[in-house]
């Protein structure tokens, strides 16, 4: 088997003609998302009629992406890497739940005050270290084991389980993506995979 990251894909630049994005596209556009979120909720104080709403988007933004990858790609790292080579995989589910605790603690607060703004700059920091590692460490661990048509079909997993997650739990429909067809509303419990803490 190629390794993928023997092969021209690992630049992310698909030849002419190719529309099936591997999972590394579908998580990086999952990165740009949630910084433009983060983007619009940081820099956008009294500028949104309804920033409540823009902050649900968020939420089910981060936690969509944390379920998505853990069932697809690191479920994939977990299964194949030999046990010295999990850290970065463990490490990035880790971060997925403290990301998730974050934006708990965040809901609690008053909308657009200091407290709340200062909350936000720092899960932008934490996730754009996160970012980092996802996107180096992690996707290096990935391609050393995965060859393209594995890394395809991890990008389908991806997206349907982020579908699914969204369509079943997510807060607000999210307006830039109109293909999710989302229903508001959570479980009473505090786990994630099935259904995300209570808002």
């Amino acid at each position: 088997m190629m390794a993928y990251s023997d092969t021209a894909y690992v630049t992310f630049r698909p030849t002419v003609g190719e529309d099936r994005p591997d999972v590394f596209q579908r998580i990086e556009a999952d990165h740009q998302r949630l910084r433009d979120l983060l983007d619009q909720l940081r820099h956008g104080r009294g500028r949104h009629s309804d920033p409540a709403h823009l902050f649900d988007q968020l939420c089910d933004a981060v936690e969509a992406y944390g379920a998505a990858a853990e069932q697809s790609l690191y479920a994939e790292l977990l299964a194949r890497a030999g046990q010295e080579d999990q850290w970065p995989a463990r490490q990035a589910v880790a971060v997925h739940d403290m990301a998730e605790l974050m934006l708990f603690e965040l809901s609690f607060m008053e909308i657009d005050s200091a407290d709340w703004h200062s909350g936000l700059d720092q899960l932008a920091g934490y996730l754009e270290d996160h970012f980092r590692l996802e996107s180096g460490e992690v996707f290096l661990l990935a391609k050393s084991l995965l060859d393209r048509d594995e890394a395809v079909r991890l990008g389908s997993t991806y997206a349907q389980a982020r579908l699914k997650w969204i369509d079943c739990f997510g807060r607000a429909a999210a307006a830039s993506e109109p293909a999710f067809v989302t229903r508001p509303g959570f479980p009473d419990n505090g786990d994630r995979r099935s259904g995300g803490f209570h808002h």
